[in-house]
């Protein structure tokens, strides 16, 4: 039994709904029905009832409630109690590739610190590559990733997925479209990062592009990642960025038209990453906890 099973507790005993329980939280509804059942296995008595409408509290749930809050209440005064300074924290390093949307950052940094609020959590930013490599040689504790990309010795977990969309030039035909065929882009080469710095699946992507008739490229490094934009907007280019991702925000402003392509279903998953070896406590087994709790797996 882990502090958390016992927030998952408290939260579904106040809320007397698994699924606001679960909003409370930020983590999905299944992982709270999951704790729950452990810590009734645990106990080896039931908490709720439940029915299609209803959640109630059982006698020995209501029994349990005022010590789980005591439990709860004096660790979350550990740090004020003993004068816990940030120098004094253990410190967890998180690296993050440039499209992970800020939501699931957010979602992710906002259930750390629920959930370890003793570490001092710190954000490294880096290209796939570099993220993927000091997770490998140990600069990073755990990583959040954009897309398909992986490295051997590394376990990872899906939090999300978020759909595709082609960015095209203004003044092509695009103007006023919503959706258009694969096909139709034959007209433009197809621009993007190199594929060792690019959160897509760009060998994934080259193949469906070659099927439908798309056979121009242009590659760019990471040097020049920033002219993405420039060769859309000026007509030269067409590219692909997730809805709302941070690709997608540096278009805003310029003259091109975002459309869904029929047929074409690509979504980019935002995954947790961490070493093949996880220590049964520590600041990596927190990263792995917190990874558990989003992705909905029990963490051992």
């Amino acid at each position: 039994m882990e502090l958390f099973h016992l927030r998952c507790f408290v939260s579904v005993a106040e809320e007397l709904s698994f699924t606001r329980a679960s909003e409370r939280l930020h983590i999905a509804t299944s992982a709270v029905s999951q704790r729950i059942r452990d810590l009734e296995r645990h106990l080896g008595k039931p908490l709720f009832t439940r029915s299609s409408r209803h959640v109630e509290i059982t006698e020995t749930g209501a029994g349990l409630l005022p010590l789980a809050r005591d439990v709860l209440a004096r660790f979350d005064a550990i740090p004020a109690s003993v004068g816990l300074s940030t120098l004094d924290r253990p410190t967890g390093t998180l690296g993050v590739t440039p499209d992970v949307s800020p939501a699931d950052l957010r979602l992710f940094v906002a259930q750390f610190r629920r959930t370890w609020p003793d570490t001092e959590l710190q954000i490294r930013p880096g290209l796939t590559r570099e993220v993927l490599q000091d997770l490998v040689l140990g600069r990073c504790d755990a990583g959040l990733l954009s897309g398909s990309a992986f490295a051997p010795g590394l376990r990872y977990a899906r939090l999300s997925s978020t759909p595709v969309v082609a960015v095209v030039p203004s003044g092509l035909g695009f103007d006023g479209r919503s959706v258009i065929d694969l096909c139709e882009l034959a007209c433009l080469p197809y621009v993007s990062l190199a594929h060792d710095c690019s959160p897509f699946g760009e060998h994934d992507i080259d193949d469906v592009l070659a099927q439908a008739g798309v056979l121009r490229r242009t590659t760019l490094d990471r040097v020049s990642a920033g002219n993405i934009v420039h060769l859309v907007s000026s007509g030269h280019a067409f590219a692909f960025v997730t809805v709302g991702g941070t690709r997608a925000k540096m278009f805003t402003d310029e003259p091109v038209t975002f459309v869904t392509v029929r047929g074409f279903d690509l979504s980019i998953p935002t995954c947790v990453a961490w070493t093949d070896e996880v220590a049964t406590s520590g600041v990596r087994h927190q990263f792995h906890t917190v990874a558990g709790q989003l992705a909905g797996f029990c963490v051992s």
